[in-house]
């Protein structure tokens, strides 16, 4: 149960003020929602949203919840607000993936000296340590290799200063800088460091389509299980690029059985993009139970999902029946039930959910397709949907979406008008949150995460 401060924060009164700051912030009296700092009065909303996430009773949700406003916090540049949401959150995992995101955001607007400071927030030594990491890796990203060494040698535990050293190598190479990268990496103290950071150059050459530099590497890479992991990156990137031939012989050359099938499932889902969907399950199905459970589920998914985009819904449910795991099953409906609606037949989406067993799940299936819904301008439909979330966070994640594209076609008082509506604290929370990234994205291409 809510306590007093929050059951106050909440009541209606409290929230027509907010109707009445949004109206004015809408009506043009204060600077525009996208500027770098939002107005006072949408400051105040936030922190409206803020109160409300003490309403939300789990404690991973509600983590999950001050992880979005921080990162909204951080959108805005206010990273005092950040820090101090990122305090907040119970979760200390969630707590220090934020303030990795918050370090790593200060020193790209130029504030080194600050994100230090964030450094020193968690207390633990080897906490604090990962968050030196963040920091180098930004430097490194910012194209400032030589800070980057410094901060990397500050760290007092070896194997992540190393792994930082290896993460500054692929900015190197991200920067084109593919010499300077190399150098990185053969300057490492031990093998395993150097094959690690040669893999990350490989990575960042893959993704760019450089499969002649990125062969030209792995050449270089000594341990064999490490050379196999870069091999399945170049064999994936060939893949993508609908050379599948060249994949093939890629993989031949992988010894590694794990990573031999990792790859294969990769080739699976390239098959399956370029309508191959029988050969795509040609390919996995030899090396299915060798893979991990998620790799599974996400493979199989991806070909399903494939398979309906391309008309054969059918298929695609064959695909998922498939699948011992009723888990795995479930999960892999639920990525068809979203492909579904994405194609505008929510009626089909909606059946498809209904097919799944577990009830949270279903739930989470029935948030995609609300997601899916909202994000084309059906904002009825996707009021509908969300009515039938049985799962009270879900449920909010789906609002939120809504708030989100009424706030950024310009409807931002008619959003808060209508979470006036809403008695749950999460889910007026949430609607809050979307409303105000509506409203800074509005006229601009900032994306809003919708998971």
């Amino acid at each position: 149960m809510p306590n007093a401060r929050v059951s106050r924060l909440t009541n209606r009164a409290g929230f027509r003020w907010l109707l009445a700051a949004c109206a004015w912030l809408l009506a043009g009296l204060v600077p525009s929602a996208g500027a770098a700092a939002l107005s006072a009065d949408v400051q105040k909303v936030l922190l409206q949203a803020k109160e409300l996430a003490a309403g939300i009773p789990d404690i991973s949700e509600r983590s999950r919840f001050l992880s979005r406003v921080a990162d909204t916090d951080v959108a805005r540049k206010d990273f005092h607000g950040a820090l101090e949401t990122a305090q907040s959150i119970p979760d200390w995992t969630t707590q220090l993936d934020a303030l990795w995101s918050i370090a790593q955001a200060q020193v790209k607007a130029g504030a080194l000296a600050e994100a230090r400071e964030t450094a020193l927030v968690p207390g633990e030594r080897k906490d604090r340590m990962v968050m030196l990491k963040a920091i180098a890796l930004a430097q490194a990203e910012a194209g400032d290799a030589a800070g980057a060494f410094l901060t990397a040698a500050t760290i007092e535990q070896q194997w992540t200063r190393l792994e930082t050293v290896a993460g500054i190598a692929a900015a190197q190479a991200q920067a084109r800088d593919v010499r300077a990268a190399v150098q990185t990496a053969e300057a490492m103290p031990d093998e395993f460091h150097r094959s690690d950071a040669l893999r990350r150059i490989v990575v960042v050459q893959a993704e760019a389509k450089d499969i002649t530099g990125a062969l030209k590497t792995v050449a270089a890479i000594r341990q064999q299980g490490i050379k196999d992991a870069a091999l399945r990156v170049i064999a994936k990137a060939q893949a993508a690029a609908r050379k599948l031939q060249d994949a093939e012989q890629t993989i031949e050359g992988i010894e590694t059985p794990s990573e031999k099938a990792l790859a294969l499932s990769d080739l699976a889902v390239a098959r399956a993009k370029a309508r191959q969907a029988d050969s795509a399950l040609q390919t996995v199905n030899p090396v299915r139970d060798q893979l991990p459970s998620p790799v599974r589920f996400a493979t199989l998914g991806a070909i399903a999902v494939e398979q309906v985009r391309q008309g054969d819904v059918k298929g695609g449910l064959q695909t998922a029946e498939s699948l011992q795991s009723g888990e795995e099953r479930a999960q892999v409906l639920e990525l068809i039930a979203e492909a579904q609606a994405e194609a505008r037949d929510v009626t089909g989406a909606r059946e498809t959910a209904a097919r799944i067993a577990d009830a949270r799940i279903q739930a989470d299936a029935l948030r995609r397709i609300a997601a899916a819904q909202a994000a084309r301008g059906d904002l009825n439909g996707a009021s509908q949907t969300a009515d039938l979330i049985g799962v009270e966070a879900l449920k909010g994640r789906a609002l939120m979406v809504i708030g989100h594209v009424r706030a950024r076609s310009g409807d931002g008082a008619g959003a808060l008008a209508w979470a006036d509506t809403l008695t749950a604290p999460v889910e007026r929370a949430y609607v809050l949150l979307g409303v105000i990234n509506g409203l800074m994205s509005k006229g601009h291409k900032r994306q809003f995460s919708v998971q």
